[in-house]
């Protein structure tokens, strides 16, 4: 299996949790569909200093066995039999980093930071954050590798992957996993992450892990993730500036003053039948463009998003696009939260629509850095409905859609966590928000 390497070369660091393992992507481990990784102390998973254990098959069938052509699916039974299982408060695809809630050489000591509206944040907080999140797209990533070569229905000893930075490893799993899921042959209209009961749990996952990702990498366990309260702005991006997110020019393109111009869009080639992949030099790829209020002159209300909080079902049949009276559904921005029947474009679906250019197409939206703030948003709007309808991972409903299921695992993550145990309380995971709706 061929495993090649970009032309970005910059300082290597920490274990990302948003793509494939370096160590099991290699030839030999897919084909003995083993990942279990040797932490520092020579051990696989860190078995000698008791942080966990290679376990063959832990668990993983208990979700709905789907059709085998997407190897997405059943994750992660179609690339491995066997990977660690962490102890205690261990946590990555070694047992080598700390639940997210812990921190320290042996992640004893309990860590809880304070997400913040980005708008409120001190001067040197917003730089603090701003310069984590671009060092991150430029710093290359030690362990995580992209998925580029082959397709859904290949064995995956066909697969080839690529380095990646860190922050583009965040971007290649939020693509992969906006494919349509291939199924009995034929592509549905259903990815795995979008239009069904995954969208809130899996988005959680990924913010939660890119926020551990910035702390490591800036050695500061208090940085959080900020949001963007959209409601706030009156139909404008008020984050749109300079000294933020960037301001857009000529043709929706990024100002040269922005920290962000110079960012270049990952998987830009890629459709829906490849992975990760971009037609041209590393030097030509295309540039971020934004273009506010082009394709929506407005953004969500404070009564769009106060209404979620009053549906007590977190998602309802069918379970996609047309789920009435559904917190999910409502959240993501296909229902009308006042009444959760009317179909509209609201919250979420708006906001991307409002902004323009690659936050409006959904497999590159995470390119866009406002794409991490209004994700933030989102799951603070989870996080108030959690806490408002006291709901636990037993509302996460049975609902039949391939990977969305409550004890399907969220893709690519190892260890490999369901989703519906992503559907708890914040303090869980080791942050809360300044202030909840």
């Amino acid at each position: 299996m061929l495993l090649w390497f970009s032309l970005l070369e910059l300082c290597l660091v920490s274990t990302v949790r948003a793509q494939f393992p370096r160590d099991c992507a290699t030839q030999e481990s897919l084909s003995k569909k083993h990942c279990c990784p040797t932490w520092t102390d020579g051990s696989k998973c860190g078995e000698n200093s008791g942080r966990g254990n290679c376990v063959p098959n832990p668990g993983f069938s208990d979700g709905i066995d789907h059709p085998v052509e997407d190897k997405r699916l059943n994750w992660p039974r179609n690339f491995y039999d066997e990977v660690c299982v962490c102890n205690r408060l261990y946590s990555g695809a070694d047992c080598g980093r700390c639940t997210f809630n812990h921190r320290g050489d042996d992640c004893e000591k309990q860590n809880l930071v304070i997400r913040k509206n980005f708008i409120n944040l001190s001067r040197s907080e917003r730089v603090e954050f701003i310069n984590a999140l671009n060092l991150a797209k430029m710093t290359m990533s030690k362990s995580c590798v992209v998925l580029a070569g082959g397709t859904m229905e290949n064995d995956t000893t066909t697969y080839t992957f690529k380095n990646a930075s860190i922050l583009d490893c965040f971007i290649a799993s939020h693509n992969l996993n906006s494919k349509y899921v291939l199924e009995n042959g034929t592509r549905t209209l259903q990815d795995l992450i979008h239009r069904s009961s995954a969208f809130p749990t899996w988005h959680r996952y990924l913010i939660l892990s890119l926020e551990q990702e910035l702390q490591e990498l800036t050695y500061n366990p208090e940085l959080s993730m900020p949001y963007w309260d959209w409601t706030k702005d009156n139909n404008m991006c008020g984050i749109c500036t300079d000294d933020l997110v960037g301001a857009s020019v000529q043709d929706g393109f990024l100002s040269p003053f922005s920290i962000f111009s110079h960012w270049k869009v990952a998987c830009s080639a890629s459709s829906v039948n490849t992975f990760c992949i971009e037609d041209k030099d590393e030097f030509e790829l295309p540039r971020l463009f934004r273009e506010p209020g082009v394709n929506a002159p407005n953004l969500p209300t404070t009564t769009d998003v106060e209404e979620l909080l009053k549906w007590p079902l977190y998602d309802t049949p069918p379970y996609n696009s047309e789920s009435n009276m559904s917190f999910r559904n409502c959240l993501e921005g296909f229902k009308d939260p006042v009444d959760g029947v009317t179909s509209t474009v609201t919250n979420h679906n708006l906001v991307h629509m409002f902004l323009g250019g690659y936050m409006s197409a959904t497999g590159l939206s995470a390119n866009d850095p406002v794409f991490w703030l209004h994700h933030t948003q989102m799951d603070r709007l989870l996080e108030s409905w959690i806490k408002f309808q006291k709901a636990n991972p037993n509302s996460y409903p049975e609902n039949g859609v391939p990977g969305q299921g409550p004890n399907d695992n969220v893709f690519p993550a190892l260890p490999p966590i369901k989703h519906k145990d992503l559907l708890q309380d914040s303090e869980d995971f080791g942050y809360s928000y300044s202030y909840l709706i």
